[in-house]
């Protein structure tokens, strides 16, 4: 009588160790769900910064290059004018020149011939 008991008890305790393990498994396999999930979750969360920081760096970018273009636009129309400045200054300057030797020349043909003129009356 002492075995049957005792092999009823057992069968009782394997069942229970059987039942508490599967239950452990169980739990595992949840905890793991979990942290899969969590982990494909983080794994988005960070995909999706990355891609606004890239689109952020992108803008930032286009927006400097644009600058540039438009900082060069003013070199390139400030370097006109100057020198569209320097070339009406040589202009003015060549003008003047030629005036003067024009005043020069009317001067010295002028003095020519008042001394010639006068010349002619003595």
């Amino acid at each position: 009588m002492a075995a049957p008991l005792l092999k009823r008890r057992g069968r009782r305790r394997l069942k229970v160790l059987e039942e508490t393990y599967e239950q452990q498994q169980q739990s595992v396999k949840k905890q793991n769900e979990q942290l899969v999930a969590q982990l494909l979750s983080q794994s988005q969360d960070a995909e999706k910064a990355r891609a606004e920081l890239v689109a952020q760096h992108e803008e930032r970018v286009a927006v400097l290059q644009q600058q540039n273009m438009w900082d060069l636009e003013c070199l390139r129309e400030q370097q006109r004018t100057l020198v569209q400045t320097m070339v009406k200054d040589y202009e003015e300057q060549l003008q003047r020149l030629r005036q003067t030797k024009d005043l020069e020349v009317d001067a010295v043909t002028g003095s020519r011939l008042t001394h010639q003129v006068s010349e002619q009356h003595h």
